[in-house]
């Protein structure tokens, strides 16, 4: 078993000094194009900084440009596949749809630099196409760096074009490596891709995921959808990070009807396995769990256990999140007894709350948030 998990981390590790190395190569390669173009004998230092800051600069827009291609290369493959556009985001700019109109959002996600979703079409014999739209961004990313390389071609004597296409080429290159090579541990696009077909409760799940999401898109709440849609997986299942989702919706199912005692039961139970669970959703789980110890009793000591240093750099990067203000209110109000720091953070709860693209979520987290108050003013009399 160790051995496996040393495997794990090596390939990872790997993948990410692959990555970094060539991307030191892609701003290596511009640099050494400027100065290898500038003819003058004598390259002063404020000519070589004007060259690096420059070629940063290209690459950063580089990325910018493959990024937003990558999007969109999911949303043209989806709308050929049958999917139906929900959501589509670049940094924290979301454009959703909002009853046949396209509104701007602002809404950020750590770790992810954009995202397109979309509703895909029904279950047909619990199948649905998946290959396309999953792929869609890789090949948009290849498709961008062969013309990049094609036009490079064509405009190479021209320094300042030809610095940007090649960084752009390879830049989307990287694009389609990260996204593209199946990556468990994350599900990205590759994995998926691979792996879909070949287990139908997880297609089934890739598609609860993507369904709650359209409902989100229309207002609607966590617990008003089909409660089958969040039955728990079998747990000879949760090794699957498609379908661990489906029991972290459990959980949140669970948080949104009030059901705290049995919702707290369950993500401790979830915790404590070994799951195929992202990163991401175990924080977000255990953010809910200190949620629930805060409106227990005598529980300031099982909260300090949760709030590991890894979990408070995790409410950090996450600082715009609903779900973590609202936490974070509560423990300084009532654990820190900090009503000025509580203050604070309820400022910046409404500040989150003013732009969010999901009221709903909002109104839950003001519920969560009046039930928690009741009950600490109650215990406290």
């Amino acid at each position: 078993m160790k051995k496996t998990k040393k495997k794990k981390r090596n390939w990872k590790s790997l993948l990410g000094s692959t990555i970094y190395l060539l991307i030191c190569f892609c701003i290596g390669m511009g640099m050494g194009r400027f100065l290898s173009a500038n003819k003058t004998p004598n390259k002063d230092v404020g000519s070589i900084l004007f060259i690096f800051f420059f070629s940063i600069f290209i690459f950063y827009l580089s990325c910018l440009l493959q990024m937003i291609v990558h999007e969109a290369g999911h949303l043209v493959c989806g709308l050929l596949t049958g999917y139906q556009f929900s959501s589509f985001r670049i940094g924290s700019f979301m454009w959703i749809k909002d009853n046949d109109k396209l509104r701007l959002k602002r809404y950020s996600l750590a770790g992810t630099g954009g995202q397109c979703l979309m509703s895909p079409p029904d279950l047909q014999d619990d199948k649905i196409p998946y290959v396309l739209y999953n792929l869609g961004g890789c090949l948009a990313n290849l498709l961008l760096s062969v013309i990049c390389l094609l036009l490079f071609l064509f405009f190479r004597e021209y320094r300042y074009t030809a610095l940007f296409l090649i960084i752009c080429a390879i830049v989307g290159l990287l694009f389609a490596l990260l996204n593209g090579i199946p990556i468990r541990d994350i599900s990205n696009d590759g994995y998926n891709a691979l792996n879909l077909g070949k287990d139908k409760e997880a297609l089934r799940a890739f598609w609860i995921q993507l369904k709650t999401n359209q409902q989100y898109s229309l207002g609607k709440h966590l617990k008003d959808l089909p409660e089958e849609w969040f039955t728990l997986p079998p747990e000879d299942k949760l090794d699957n990070s498609i379908i661990a989702t489906i029991a972290v919706f459990r959980c949140n199912y669970l948080m949104d009807q009030g059901k705290y005692e049995e919702a707290d039961s369950l993500m401790e139970d979830l915790l404590q396995k070994k799951t195929g669970m992202v990163g991401i959703h175990r924080h977000l789980l255990i953010n809910d769990r200190i949620f629930c110890k805060i409106i227990s009793e005598n529980s300031k000591e099982q909260i300090d256990e949760l709030l590991t240093k890894e979990q408070m750099n995790f409410m950090k990067s996450m600082k715009t999140n609903p779900s973590i203000l609202r936490t974070g209110y509560l423990y300084t109000k009532y654990i820190k007894k900090d009503e000025s720091l509580a203050n604070k953070a309820m400022a910046a709860f409404e500040k989150t709350a003013a732009r969010y693209p999901y009221p709903q979520d909002i109104e839950s987290e003001r519920e969560m948030i009046v039930y928690a108050t009741e009950k600490k003013e109650t215990s406290n009399e």
